[in-house]
């Protein structure tokens, strides 16, 4: 269990300080966000909220049953109880992209625009969950694909009941 030990979040998109943030207001008061250097951070809110920004690139990381151990540019070793990480998605040479779905860019990366019943801008293909949302989320992604199933179907009873998506000229 890391509840209550120091925490560290590696920065890979500007949501990392989001995650950051998350994590100091549930599970510790001590969490450190390591930048990299990232510029489009709003350190001192960062700050103000009791997070500690950590300006330099993680070189190495020793993991073992206690935590973690992480390496800084600089030498500077730190111990944390976990670190956590969001990664970027992509979705290029997916199906989605060799179909020619139409894609949107969230903070986290590509994703797969969809319409209200998760058909894609390709008739007949629908897309649901962390593919088609913007913002990865568990429970979204449940609901997300019953509706899917449910519109899928739909179409191949009735093929003109669900619209692909309507693309802006």
């Amino acid at each position: 269990m890391v509840e209550d030990t120091p925490l560290a979040v590696l920065a890979t998109h500007p949501m990392s300080a989001h995650q950051a943030l998350m994590l100091r207001a549930d599970w510790s008061e001590d969490v450190t966000l390591i930048t990299g250097g990232m510029e489009e951070l709003d350190e001192g809110a960062l700050r103000a909220a009791g997070v500690r920004v950590e300006p330099g690139r993680l070189t190495a990381a020793a993991a073992d049953e206690g935590g973690i151990s992480l390496t800084l540019t600089g030498g500077k070793t730190e111990r944390f109880g976990a670190l956590f990480i969001g990664p970027r998605t992509t979705l290029s040479g997916s199906p989605a992209d060799q179909l020619g779905c139409a894609m949107g860019d969230g903070s986290m990366g590509r994703f797969v625009r969809v319409g209200p019943m998760a058909q894609t801008s390709v008739p007949g293909v629908f897309a649901a969950g962390d593919v088609a949302r913007p913002m990865p989320n568990i429970n979204f992604a449940l609901a997300d694909g019953a509706q899917a199933g449910s519109a899928c179907h739909a179409s191949l009873l009735f093929p003109d009941f669900v619209a692909p998506l309507e693309i802006a000229a």
